[in-house]
């Protein structure tokens, strides 16, 4: 049952199995997070700063990410790692190949993509770069051209932990949401037909088609997981949790009546933005995943789980198929094939106006 689902996912959760306690030293680990200046991507790069890791911070907003970069490094002051600012707008397409051009010239493994950036709903009617509605580009297209554009990179880092007797450790995970849960339209995504074309309908109500695209990044999850399997790389969604973030600005701005329920009544049911890091943190690093977990979702603070049987059936059937294929579509032409590292794994088709006012950030909401 969603809600019985949704209920165990918020209320009387289990302490975290990894945190920065016990995540042990992550030297020679490379990890790049999306989102990484604020909010639960900020804690995460703080851990994995602090373990000792490469990390990439990857952000649009220069001060923003310059702030968050000064502040893990007082988090951490005797760290032996390395934390890099990347400049990176999942909400126009264009300046994904750049990015990802400026990573490869920095970095020659990526143990670890945190697909953590991510926007909730933004004022109806909001649009990419490229003219998408902004949620589905930001949190569905713009993550799948990246994690596809850095694909062979992460299978040659997989080909070398694999020479070196440790499988499935190379990982990629997708931002969900308890919203997919919450997700009203049966089986997750309804279509309609636009010059000819398919594509995902717009519902015109923000959050309702924010839970369309957790459930988007559900399915891109499991089919580019199961592309990948045969790399070693491993492919999971998850649910960071219900946290207190930046990510809820646009719903906390809905006047003062909404700011006071979300200050004094719906915070309290919220939990501090570093424990949506240790989700991530599991979903990275724990032994208990493996390539055998293509496509599952991972409930708060890293628990293999089950959505409801609807989603279950759309992500591995028509539907699932149907909006992989429209994120391949409006994708294909920004991935980035890169020839000094495409040899390491076989090749693939490739899966597949109005920006944001605020940095974006892969966080969730107890209605997210």
């Amino acid at each position: 049952m969603p809600l019985l689902s949704s209920l165990q996912q918020t209320f009387f959760l289990p302490k975290p199995v990894l945190t920065e306690h016990n995540i042990g030293d992550l030297s020679g680990r490379t990890v790049l997070v999306t989102g990484g200046n604020s909010g639960v991507g900020k804690e995460l790069c703080a851990i994995l700063y602090g373990a000792n890791a490469t990390v990439f911070l990857a952000g649009r907003n220069e001060k923003a990410c310059a702030e968050a970069l000064e502040w893990i490094k007082k988090e951490a002051p005797n760290s032996r790692g390395s934390i890099t600012w990347l400049k990176l707008d999942l909400s126009d397409l264009s300046t994904i190949p750049v990015a990802v051009k400026e990573f490869l010239s920095k970095a020659d493994r990526l143990d670890y993509l945190a697909n953590n950036a991510g926007v909730m709903s933004p004022p109806a009617g909001t649009k990419g770069k490229q003219g998408h509605e902004i949620q589905h580009v930001t949190n569905c297209i713009g993550a799948y051209v990246l994690t596809e554009s850095l694909r062979p990179l992460l299978a040659k880092t997989a080909k070398e932990e694999k020479a070196k007797g440790r499988d499935n450790t190379v990982r990629v995970s997708w931002a969900g949401s308890i919203g997919i849960e919450l997700n009203m339209v049966k089986g997750g995504v309804e279509f309609v037909q636009k010059d000819g074309v398919e594509e995902p309908k717009i519902i015109g109500d923000p959050m309702k088609d924010y839970m369309v695209t957790k459930t988007g990044d559900l399915f891109l999850c499991k089919a580019w997981g199961d592309e990948v399997k045969q790399d070693g790389i491993v492919s999971v969604c998850f649910n960071p949790g219900n946290l207190w973030t930046g990510l809820q600005r646009h719903e906390r701005a809905g006047g003062r009546l909404k700011d006071f329920v979300w200050q004094h009544i719906l915070s309290k049911f919220l939990f501090d933005a570093r424990y949506g890091a240790y989700t991530e943190l599991w979903c990275g690093f724990s032994p208990d995943v493996t390539v055998e977990d293509q496509g599952r979702y991972i409930a708060p603070w890293g628990r293999k789980w089950t959505v409801r049987d609807d989603l279950e059936k759309a992500r591995d059937g028509d539907i699932g198929a149907r909006y992989v294929e429209w994120v391949r579509r409006e994708g294909k032409d920004y991935i980035v094939r890169d020839d000094a590292t495409a040899s390491a794994t076989t090749t693939a088709a490739p899966v597949a106006v109005t920006t944001p006012s605020a940095p974006t950030d892969g966080n969730t909401t107890m209605f997210g």
